[in-house]
This record gives C-alpha cells, structure tokens and sequence, in this order.
C-alpha cells in the first residue's frame, strides 16, 4: 500500500475519533476501538481511545437548606449516577471533617447549634471525580414545630412561638371569620401532637387537616390530635335559626357537655367539655292534639326532593407522605328535609372524612346547604400511579357522581410533566387515533439523563385500556408528540391518558382527561333514478383504464425486450472483435519471433532451415492484423534478400 494513502486512511480515522468525542453522546460510547484496513501485501491499524471525563451526577434531597430543631438523626438522602462508566464509590463529610464512605440513604447526628456545611463526593469507574456537591442547614433546638393552618381572624399566631411557648399556649384560638371560632379554656401543649413530616424532617402539627371549622360545623380529629380534646368555648357565625340547640355528632348535645351561653345577630356561643363534631338545628316544638286526644287531618300535598353537588370531578396530584384536603358544598334544592349518605367507594386508601371514616351522613333541611371536607392523605410507601374512582353521594330518590382522580407521584419527583391534548382529540371515536403533546421539564438542572417513561389510558374505574413504555434521553426541556390507537371495542365514556417518568426509582407523573363518544351517524342519501347508473359507469370506466394500462405495460414490455436482445447481440460482436483481435496478436508475436529464429540461420549459412521458416511466416502473415503487414513485409524482403545472397 502506497504511503500517501496510508496516511490519508489514517487522518480519516483521526477525524472520525474527534467527531465522536466532540459528539453530544459520546459519553454514551466507551472502551478501546481497534479499525484495520487491509490491502494485498500490507496492513494498516489505528486504535481510537474514547475516554470517559465528564463527572458523575449527583443530586442531595435531604438535608434541605432550612433550619431543624434537634441534632440527632438527621436524614441524608441523595442519588449518584454516572451514565458513560458507572459509579465506583461515594462519601461524605460534615463541615470539611473526615471522609466517610456511603453505600445507600443514611441519618447522621450533629453536636453544634447554628450552621452546618454536608459535602458529597463521588468517582466514576473511570476516575473522574464530582466535589462541587453541598448543601448548608442550621440547627436551631429552641425553634418551635411547624404548624400549619389555613385559619384567619383571632388565630393565635404560632409561627411566633418558640418550641417551649408552644408547649404552653394560653387562649390558643382558630377561627373563621364566615363560619365561627375556637377558644380553648385549658393550657395547650401543642408539641405533643403531629407526625414526622419525612424521615429526618421537622415534625409538623397539621391544623389545617384535623381540624374544621366551616358553615354551622367545628370539628376536632382527637385521635390526631389528642392535646386539643380540651374544654372550650364555641361560636358558629351567620346562623339563620330563631332558636337553636347544640348538636354533638348529629344527635342532641346532653348539658354534661355542651353549655349554652348565648346565641344573637345569628351567632351561638357555648362551652364544650371535649371535642368531637359540633352543629346546631332548630329548637322544635312538639304540637298539641285535638279535642279528645286525637289529631287533626289534613290533606298534605307531597313534596319536592332534590339536592346540588358543587362538583363532579376531583382531580388531585399528591406526593407519597403527602396531605391535601377539598370541599363539597351540598344543597337542598328540595322542598323536605333530606338524609344524604356520601360514600368514598374504592377511594378508601386516600380519601377519608375528618371523622376518620369513609362515609359520611347528614341532614339537610329545605334550602339548606353544607360544606364537606374531604382529607386527601397518602402514606409514605404507597406505589406511585394514578387511581381513579368515584365519591358518590346519595339522596332519598337520587345520586350525585364525582369522579375522582388521585395521582401519587414520588416524595421528590424531578420532573415536571404537561400533558396537552389538543382540541380536535378530546373526544374522538373508538379505533382512532389519539394524539398528545407532552413537555418534561427539569428544575433541578440535571443534565442529559435516561429515563424510562410509561404511557396508559384507564377508564374512569382504573381498568387498563392500553399501555405503552420506552427509554429516552431528557435534558433541561424536552417535547414531543405520542399517539396510541383507542382500541375499537373501548365503549363510549371517560378515559384518563397518563404519563409516568422513572429516573433513579423516583417517579414523576401527570394525567389529562379525554372521551370517547359514538360514531356520528352519517345517512346515506338515496339513489335517484337520474344517478342510477353512475355507480356500473365508474366501474366500466376502472375497467377499460385498467385494460389499457395492461396493452401499455404488454407494449413496454416487448420493446424493453427488443431492446435487451439487440445489447446482448451488440456485445457479442464486440467480444468476438476483441477475441479474434487477441488471436491476431498471438499470431504477430509468432511471426516476430520466426523472424529472429530466421536471422539466426542466416548468419550460419543455413539455407535449407531459412527457407522453411520463412515459408511459415508468410502463411501467418495473412493472419496479423493490417496495421502490422507493411513492417512485418519490408522485414520479410530483407531477409528474402539475404536468403539469395546465399545462393549466389
């Protein structure tokens, strides 16, 4: 091999291995690449070396940069990947102090109040090392707990408390200011209740939860709460009785524990001994019977039932360990006093009552209406998906549906998802195509990333219709468009379409809501005699085109045909040409070297053998192509010449 194109081959390879490295995957390529080329006698080699430098990912979820109140057991939790070779080991420090080695999620504990400084580090199997992972937290053991509550007007203010002030609250009050107030009589130490709202986090005392204050309703969860099963004083605003008594849990509240101090300019006032679920109703008056003891008659002309349910769907995104709560407002549109019973159905693990419970009864009265909390609450291990369901509420000769859906995402997602349906697709027919844009957005700044993603569509009662999965590489923002076909037997209703995304175990999701409904009817006009016709006239027409094609195609097929034949027949007289003109110059050399044979002869006076060659050379001579006879002749009258010469 020449060496200019060894080293043309060479640089070529060069430059294949600098597009490779300066390519946006090429993480994803690694290890030694060995390329031969091969010619007759020689070989050529390159090997190309692609070398992992880029350092490995990692994100710190826990500890937070906030302030804690204790020192001990801190969570660290975090996540290390490496996508090109994979990582090799992991470790921390706390505040620049010694190494120490980590193999999975983990507690910690610290001394020190004040500021504290958590360092990550991590090295890939090729040796590329990450150090520029930290967050800052502070300790702060007299902060009080977090309280978390929704109430206005009088409120006690509890994030002006210390942890020691709010382990003894005096008048601690929670009020609204459209529904009513609380006024604890007794101390309250508040710090006793709550949970954990994390591992390693900051106990919280979820008031907002456990707690409700609402129209002609105040109501306390002891069992979350039990530092609150206190005495207190009551008031529930904008009543519209003329004289009402104090209900305990719907029933006839007894003076051992319910006190009423006053009620005015449609407020009630009155002292509880314990909690549980306050209301009031109107005092009623038991009527008086005729003369003789019997009661009058008369004819009564029956009424009107009916009740309003401010919602028909639910639609909730909550994350594992996480709480959320939502209101009905129910209304008698009737004529009677209604009994309503709501039922969670199959939302029991997720939904229940502020009561604890999973169904819930109540009275309503002509015209009125109540506001019903709802408690959204998600354990920390339940699975990540969508569950949908149905919260149905029932009356005397009727029901209300609202369509729930419950999507629980990972405690941390990191991805945010839109899903947009376009207009055109948001009822579309069974076999049909739906199509969907999807976004996926990530905050957290984590650079090129796989991820797995699961697509499904689900009925309103949670039965799988289709699914779908893939892997993809996400950076920052990353859009695109998926379809599924809706299967043709899929009956008309709601279906949800969701999209789940998988990085590290931790999953991120979002739903979007479309129908399928019927095929429209499309009626077929009839056929008038005028167009009787129309249908035997546009076959016979396919049917001549169709003739006429085939004539063409026959045609075509022939003088392709001719035309191949008189190539194949061209070709042969050139091989024959170029045979008889290999022949030809075999018999040239022949007579050439007769010629130098003849010479020989000559100069020893042959004269017999002379003779006798050239005798061949003449017969050959015919044979030697044209433009060689007039060397091989004048050749042929000097030897002729010289042959005479002998004989004088």
């Amino acid at each position: 091999m020449k060496k200019e194109n060894k080293a043309l081959i060479i640089t070529f390879f060069i430059l294949v291995g600098l597009l490779l490295i300066s390519s946006p995957g090429f993480l994803n390529i690694t290890g030694k690449f060995l390329v031969s080329i091969k010619a007759v006698y020689e070989k050529a080699s390159i090997s190309i070396s692609i070398v992992d430098n880029i350092p490995p990912d990692i994100i710190i979820y826990y500890p937070l940069n906030d302030t804690y109140n204790y020192k001990n057991n801190i969570y660290l939790y975090y996540s290390a990947s490496d996508q090109a070779s994979g990582i090799d080991k992991v470790w921390y420090n706390l505040n620049n102090g010694n190494n120490i080695s980590l193999t999975g999620n983990i507690t910690f504990n610290v001394t020190d109040e004040g500021s504290h400084s958590l360092y990550i580090f991590a090295n890939d199997s090729s040796g590329v090392l990450n150090n520029t992972e930290s967050v800052t937290f502070f300790i702060n053991t007299s902060l009080g707990y977090e309280i978390i509550s929704d109430y206005t007007g009088t409120t006690t203010n509890f994030d002006s408390l210390s942890k020691t002030e709010q382990e003894n609250i005096s008048n601690m009050t929670l009020e609204h200011n459209n529904y009513g107030k609380i006024l604890f009589n007794e101390i309250i130490n508040i710090s006793n209740d709550g949970k954990e709202s994390g591992e390693g986090s900051k106990k919280v005392i979820n008031l907002s939860v456990y707690t409700n204050i609402s129209f002609n309703r105040i109501f306390i969860n002891t069992t979350e709460l039990p530092q609150l099963n206190k005495s207190a004083t009551l008031r529930l605003y904008n009543l519209t009785f003329a004289n009402p008594r104090v209900l305990r849990d719907g029933l006839l509240c007894p003076s051992t524990i319910c006190t009423k101090i006053s009620y005015a300019a449609g407020t009630l006032t009155f002292n509880v001994a314990s909690f549980s679920t306050y209301s009031a109703e109107e005092t009623t008056v038991t009527s008086g019977t005729g003369p003789g003891g019997g009661e009058g008659s008369a004819i009564v002309k029956e009424k009107v039932s009916g009740f309003t349910v401010d919602k028909n769907l639910i639609k909730f995104i909550l994350k594992q360990g996480e709480t959320k709560k939502e209101f009905l407002e129910i209304k008698n549109t009737g004529e009677k006093t209604l009994n309503i019973t709501i039922n969670l159905e199959n939302l029991k693990n997720f939904v229940f009552f502020p009561e604890g419970v999973s169904e819930y009864n109540l009275k309503l009265k002509a015209g009125e209406k109540q506001i019903i909390q709802l408690i959204f609450n998600i354990n920390k291990d339940q699975k990540p998906g969508i569950y949908p369901g149905k919260i149905i509420v029932k009356g005397e000769d009727s029901q209300n549906i609202v369509t729930t859906i419950v999507e629980i995402e990972s405690e941390k997602p990191v991805f945010d998802i839109e899903i947009e349906i376009p207009l055109k697709f948001i009822e579309i027919v069974a076999g049909e195509e739906l199509l969907a844009k999807i976004n996926l957005y990530n905050p957290k700044g984590i650079r090129l990333v796989n991820v797995g993603v699961d697509y499904a569509i689900k009925d309103l009662d949670g039965k799988v219709i289709s699914t779908k999965y893939e892997t993809m590489d996400i950076e920052a923002k990353t859009s695109f468009l998926q379809s599924f076909v809706i299967p043709s037997d899929t009956k008309p209703g709601g279906y949800i379409f969701y999209v789940k995304v998988t990085y590290n175990d931790i999953v991120s999701s979002s739903s979007s809501l479309f129908k399928v409904v019927e095929k429209p009817h499309v009626e077929i006009p009839k056929v008038t005699e005028k167009y009787f016709y129309m249908p035997y006239l546009i076959i016979a027409i396919i049917v001549v085109f169709v003739i006429l094609m085939f004539y063409q195609y026959k045609k075509l097929k022939e003088k392709v045909k001719e035309e191949v034949e008189k190539a194949v027949k061209k070709e042969e007289k050139v091989i024959e040409k170029d045979i008889k003109t290999n022949i030809k110059g075999d018999k040239l050399t022949e007579i050439n070297e007769l010629i130098t044979k003849l010479n020989s002869c000559l100069d020893e006076n042959n004269k017999k053998e002379a003779i006798q060659i050239y005798n061949k050379i003449t017969i050959l001579y015919k044979e030697i192509p044209k433009e060689y006879k007039k060397e091989i002749f004048n050749k042929c009258q000097r030897i002729l010449k010289s042959i005479r010469k002998i004989e004088e």
